[in-house]
């Protein structure tokens, strides 16, 4: 993604927009809002790269802003490739901080049940399957 990225930003007029390591780099310094234009300007320049897609979703998870995240997610899982197949975790994760616990346990059960994950990946899946199922129950007693 990142020499994709590199080689669009030299031919941009404004180059500095695509570039994936500021557009990284505003998100760990927490300027959220500049890394979220940057990854809208990644998505322009090349609709079809997924992590583009990925980055904006994390970039809107850490702004609270969980049903585009939830959007965001879908559409990087849609076009698929690299990095993309743990993001079913980060949706689950939107919908929990929505608190819809439940859609949180049905897309992650799917996923289980489609057996398409890595063997890395199933546990990490079945471990936060597990902690919503104790934290729900536990809210229930």
């Amino acid at each position: 993604m990142f020499n994709f990225f590199k080689q669009k930003a030299s031919q941009a007029k404004n180059e500095s927009l695509l570039d994936p390591n500021q557009a990284v780099e505003c998100y760990k310094q927490g300027n959220y809002q500049e890394a979220l234009m940057r990854a809208d300007a990644m998505i322009q320049a090349a609709p079809s790269v997924a992590l583009s897609y990925r980055f904006k979703g994390e970039v809107l998870l850490e702004m609270q802003r969980y049903q585009e995240a939830i959007a965001a997610f879908s559409q990087a899982e849609k076009i698929g490739g690299p990095g993309t197949e743990e993001l079913c975790c980060f949706r689950a994760l939107a919908y929990i901080n929505l608190g819809d616990t439940r859609s949180a346990l049905a897309l992650l059960n799917a996923q289980l049940k489609a057996k398409t994950c890595s063997p890395e990946l199933s546990i990490k899946i079945e471990n936060m399957i597990s902690k919503l199922s104790n934290s729900t129950h536990q809210q229930g007693s």
